[in-house]
């Protein structure tokens, strides 16, 4: 903190609508496939994470989203992102509400 400024983290904003926009955009696959490629980075993990997270709150269990969201082996990414970073614990609560409602 200089200046007496905290420094901003990146995060999400999920707005009406957004979850339909951002699966026709394939972007639950783009969040897995960015978190198996930088699994050793917990920062990219732990955004992965959060799309799939904000994702799984706003769409219901049935919704085409989830379901896209189910073809995505997202919950085995999720499984290696907790192995690689197992001490962070918003990675951890992300991971760990998402990982249920992924299973088929």
């Amino acid at each position: 903190m200089e200046d007496g400024h905290r420094a901003r983290r990146p995060g999400i904003v999920v707005t009406d609508g957004g979850c339909s926009v951002v699966a026709d955009a394939q972007g639950a696959a783009k969040a897995v496939e960015a978190m198996k490629a930088h699994l050793v980075d917990v920062e990219v993990c732990k955004m992965g994470a959060a799309v799939l997270y904000a994702m799984v709150q706003k769409t219901d269990p049935a919704s085409p989203e989830r379901l896209m969201m189910r073809t995505t082996k997202a919950h085995q990414v999720l499984v290696e992102a907790l192995q690689h970073h197992p001490t962070d614990r918003v990675l951890d609560r992300a991971c760990r509400v998402t990982m249920p409602e992924l299973k088929g």
